[in-house]
């Protein structure tokens, strides 16, 4: 066809004078079935095995896609597809969350890999668990009980992150945690109820921006109830945070480069 024509010569040009390859966006897909984790494992497969597109899924209003064991183990135990190209999931109200039933085992929901790029919109994620190891000399501790960002682009619009847990003695970000040079944002967002050692809600490097969003009644057993910051750039602007606690330093914000991960 001539768009594919149009496509190709597009790629060809690029490819030729060294830069990055053009990306195409691709069509919202029709929502998912209510409540069928295979279809979303699917999807988020097919659109990282098509990197240059920007794939949207669709899930269905007001539907629960509850996960009930791990799909990989990429920096820990996650319940879907590390994501590793441009994907937006639009929720319309659904939620996607770990089982909590026994015998679940622990796992978060999301891993956002150095390539890829995640943009949540009007979703809901709870109830993710992610135990830590202990750490040790030269040991790279990465946890994050919703969502580990490692060194990608997390996006989270008009979302709920809430009752989400990681445990262990350097567990961080309960809800959030951030990599390397990993970027993200919140907008107009709730996160809440989630815990950890340090940073209930989000830990880490890179750099946060938080935008007309609430961050309340997150906990940390040490450091940082919600936000624990180590060498990181954080913006907050037009936010609430409140509610949040630590038995030791930063029961709002706590800003600690030798002991955050």
């Amino acid at each position: 066809s001539i768009s594919m024509l149009l496509f190709c010569l597009l790629f060809a040009t690029s490819f030729l004078l060294g830069q990055s390859p053009v990306r195409v966006a691709s069509a919202a897909s029709p929502p998912m079935p209510c409540g069928d984790i295979d279809e979303l494992i699917k999807a988020i497969n097919d659109a990282n095995a098509n990197p240059l597109a920007e794939t949207i899924i669709t899930l269905t209003p007001g539907c629960t896609y509850q996960l009930t064991g791990p799909h990989n183990t990429d920096e820990g135990a996650n319940g879907l597809p590390s994501i590793t190209s441009p994907i937006t999931i639009n929720g319309n109200g659904a939620t996607i969350a770990r089982a909590t039933a026994s015998p679940t085992p622990p796992f978060r929901i999301f891993r956002v890999s150095s390539t890829g790029k995640l943009t949540l919109n009007n979703l809901t994620v709870r109830n993710g668990s992610l135990l830590s190891s202990s750490k040790t000399t030269n040991q790279v501790v990465v946890t994050g009980g919703a969502i580990l960002n490692s060194g990608g682009t997390l996006t989270v619009n008009n979302s709920v992150i809430s009752n989400n847990v990681t445990v262990g003695q350097k567990a961080a970000g309960g809800a959030i945690q951030n990599s390397g040079a990993a970027t993200t944002t919140i907008t107009n967002s709730s996160i809440s109820r989630n815990s950890a050692t340090f940073g209930g809600a989000i830990a880490g490097t890179g750099t946060t921006t938080i935008l007309s969003s609430t961050l309340s009644l997150n906990t940390a057993s040490q450091d940082g109830g919600a936000l624990s910051i180590g060498a990181a750039a954080v913006t907050i602007v037009n936010s609430t945070i409140s509610g949040n606690t630590a038995t030791s330093n930063g029961g709002g914000i706590g800003i600690d480069t030798a002991s955050a991960p």
